[in-house]
């Protein structure tokens, strides 16, 4: 038998680290709920909060939880959450811009078009220095 390498293809989620000051609008973005649970940092026993999510798909019947620090993606309306260890080995912060609320043609277009002279304003030029008297070594 001969076997054949597959290169997994990349692509890209929306992700964000749930911490004490975004929980509540983690909870909202991927449709899930705040819930306290305790636990022991440091010795103490205290509530934290956590974010519960619903499974989907064939995970439908499923709660994922996102503890602090743990991370939450999305691709395609489906949310799944990662230990930040694991995120970070599987994902790198992309380089594609964000676009919130508009397409990338309309935001290059508002930016040309709020930009002083438009889109046909001349490049800048520069003058050189005059090299016509150095000898060429060649």
């Amino acid at each position: 038998m001969e076997t054949t390498k597959y290169d997994r293809k990349p692509f890209t989620v929306n992700a964000v680290e749930l911490t004490l000051d975004n929980v509540g609008e983690v909870a909202a973005w991927c449709k899930g709920t705040v819930e306290q649970v305790t636990a022991k940092v440091l010795g103490t026993t205290m509530k934290l909060p956590v974010v519960k999510i619903q499974g989907q798909g064939a995970a439908k019947s499923k709660t994922f939880v996102a503890n602090l620090g743990h991370f939450i993606a999305e691709y395609n309306g489906s949310f799944r959450v990662y230990k930040p260890a694991v995120f970070r080995e599987m994902f790198q912060k992309s380089r594609v811009p964000v676009y919130r609320g508009t397409s990338p043609l309309q935001a290059a277009t508002e930016q040309y078009s709020t930009h002083p002279g438009g889109m046909t304003e001349p490049p800048q030029t520069v003058d050189l220095p005059d090299t016509s008297s150095l000898e060429s070594s060649i």
